[in-house]
This record gives C-alpha cells, sequence and structure tokens, in this order.
C-alpha cells in the first residue's frame, strides 16, 4: 500500500506530467511549425523542368552555298492576361520580334511562328524597320499556351512556366534561332494574381519528332525556342488558409489528452475528451472541402494532402485514447507519452515532406 502512495506521489511530481509542461511543449511544437512555413515562404523552389531542345546544328553548307540562316528572336511581354496554375493555363499580350537578313529568308516565312503546345488568339501584320542591313520585325501577339506545371510542394510550390516558339515551315539544317537574355523584356508592372517574376531565360535549338514507331529516319525537325519564367509564390495566403485552420484544429484535439481524468486517484469518466475530439475531426472533414477547392486538379499527392492525412490520422488516434480512457483508467505515464510522441511524429514528417524546399 506504501509503495503504491509512493508511486501515486512520483507521477504526480513528474516533470513531464505536469499540466504547464504539456502546455509549454504545444506552443514549443506551435513554434517550430510556424518557424518552418516561415522558413518554407521564403525559399525559392520550381520543380519544373526544361522541355528536350537540342542544340543548334553547325553551319552546314546547304543549296545556293549559305549556311543555316542565322535569326535572332526576341519577346516582349506586356501582361499576363490569364495565369491559372490550377489547370497549367496562361495568356499574354506579347510582342515577338525577329531579326534576319532578307536576302536569305522571307517575312512571309518568319511570319508562320506558332507556339507549342498553345494557339495564337491575335496577331498583328509586322512592323519592319532595316537596321544595318538586317531587317528588324515586330508582331503583336495575344497567345493562350499550357505549360506543365509540378505541384508537389503545393501551397508552398513555385512555378517555372515555360513558352516554346516554333517554325513548322523551316528545318534546322537551313535556320536557326539565335536568343539570349538580353533579348526577353518584361513590363515592369507584370506581377499576375500576386505572382513575383523572379527571373527568365531564353533556349534556341531545335525539337525533334518521331512520326513512327519504326525507324530513326522517320522524324521532323523544327526550330524551336523556349523562353522560360520563374514565378514565386504570391505570399501567405493559401498556406495559412490550407495549414492554418489543420495545425490548429490538430493542436485542438491535442488538447483532449491534457484534460485530466483521475481525481484524487480515482477514475472520472469524462465525456470532453471526446467532444473536443470528434469536434477536430469534424473540423477536419469541413477543412478537406476548402483544399479541394484551391488545389490543383492532379492526380498525385501534394505536401498538403500528406499533411492533411497527417493531421486527420493523428486526430483519430487521439479521439481513439479518449474513448479507451472513457471506458478504463489509463496511466498518466502512458497517456503523456502519446502526448508527447504523436506531436513530435507529427513535426517530423513535416520537416520530411518540405526537405527539399527547405
Amino acid at each position: 500500500m506504501a509503495d503504491k502512495q509512493k508511486n501515486n506521489e512520483v507521477h504526480k511530481n513528474s516533470f513531464f506530467l505536469r499540466q504547464r509542461v504539456k502546455l509549454g511543449t504545444m506552443l514549443l511544437v506551435l513554434s517550430c511549425f510556424v518557424y518552418l512555413i516561415y522558413l518554407a515562404s521564403n525559399q525559392f523552389y520550381a520543380a519544373e523542368k526544361s522541355p528536350q531542345l537540342y542544340p543548334n546544328l553547325p553551319q552546314q553548307n546547304i543549296q545556293f552555298g549559305h549556311g543555316a540562316v542565322k535569326v535572332n528572336t526576341g519577346i516582349y511581354i506586356k501582361e499576363f492576361t490569364e495565369f491559372d496554375t490550377q489547370t497549367n493555363t496562361f495568356a499574354i499580350d506579347a510582342v515577338v520580334w525577329f531579326e534576319f537578313n532578307p536576302n536569305l529568308i522571307t517575312l512571309y516565312t518568319l511570319g508562320g511562328f506558332a507556339f507549342d503546345p498553345g494557339e495564337i488568339i491575335e496577331k498583328s501584320p509586322p512592323q519592319t524597320r532595316l537596321i544595318k542591313g538586317k531587317i528588324f520585325a515586330a508582331f503583336n501577339t495575344r497567345v493562350r499556351f499550357s505549360s506543365h506545371l509540378r505541384h508537389e510542394h503545393f501551397p508552398f510550390a513555385d512555378h517555372r512556366i515555360f513558352l516554346r516558339l516554333k517554325l513548322d515551315a523551316a528545318s534546322p539544317e537551313n535556320l536557326h534561332f539565335e536568343t539570349k537574355r538580353s533579348f526577353i523584356k518584361i513590363s515592369k508592372s507584370v506581377q499576375p494574381f500576386g505572382w513575383t517574376l523572379k527571373s527568365y531565360e531564353g533556349q534556341a535549338g531545335f525539337f525533334e519528332e518521331t512520326l513512327s514507331g519504326k525507324g530513326k529516319n522517320k522524324t521532323i525537325k523544327h526550330p524551336q525556342v523556349i523562353f522560360s519564367f520563374d514565378f514565386a509564390k504570391p505570399g501567405l495566403r493559401k498556406v495559412l488558409i490550407i495549414l492554418g485552420p489543420g495545425l490548429l484544429l490538430f493542436l485542438l484535439g491535442l488538447m483532449a489528452l491534457i484534460i485530466r481524468t483521475e481525481w484524487h486517484g480515482k477514475h472520472i469518466r469524462s465525456e470532453a475528451p471526446i467532444d473536443i475530439a470528434i469536434g477536430s475531426l469534424i473540423g477536419l472533414l469541413f477543412l478537406r472541402l476548402v483544399i479541394e477547392t484551391v488545389s490543383p486538379d492532379i492526380g498525385y499527392f501534394v505536401f498538403a494532402d500528406q499533411m492533411y492525412l497527417i493531421f486527420f490520422l493523428s486526430t483519430f488516434i487521439i479521439l481513439f485514447v479518449t474513448i479507451y480512457e472513457y471506458n478504463k483508467a489509463m496511466p498518466r505515464a502512458l497517456k503523456a507519452t502519446i502526448f508527447y510522441s504523436i506531436q513530435f511524429i507529427v513535426l517530423f514528417f513535416f520537416y520530411w515532406f518540405m526537405r527539399r524546399i527547405l
């Protein structure tokens, strides 16, 4: 009997069983979550990789003794009229320009440029001028195009968007585009729906399409230019909408494990912990509807989905523990172990899922 009383005193005086220590631990874990979210929000990480583009072929002698015609190519983007990362659809008002030797290629041929994948909604007649024996031709153009985006780290995902200009009427043996960063200009007002332009690049070469599965000769090649634009995520709005409520509901569920159900050595049947856990689960179910409305329409799990499952499963475990404790007394040390373990396991998974960003 004396030993039992002594053990009870030890448990009562145990540092990690104190309510203040548990609340302090929750605040510490919350601070870690906030710090990691802050770090991830200030890091730029775009998972998209450039489409395949072969480098320009060496100058070769072709008909009439000329080598492949060099055409300088650039673009000036006035604005993004559409910027939908959920459907990977974009639209721009831009000026596409070419600088070329009119004795080697015609303006009519270059005027047949297109974008892949995409469509030209509107294209004006070219404005031309002669500069040092070469023709400079500029086309005011409206383009709607798509660019394959990766969303694994949503809502922390930044994106690299690719705009591919091609010329089907030519081959890399008789024409090649040349571009460089100075040939690209973006209006200072370009900030579509809060996305911030970080950098941009241009790459010239050619693309090869295979027309048949048999035979390497059944291919066609087109000169292409790939313009890439790096956009940083628009602040913390979506992060707070998606992760904020989930994190708070998870911490609310943890409160169910703090409520004491034992007084003076007697087990007290209290429904309060169960009610708190059920309330957290219901809140997480409604949160799922919000996540679905703002998440991209894709077929794989993103960071937001992974953390939602972790929050939901952890809260479900908490509900199971509270139901068990309602029917049968649970040792305080075991309950505290579950309380601390759930927090640090969830925090570990949070860090593990976003480690590539950090």
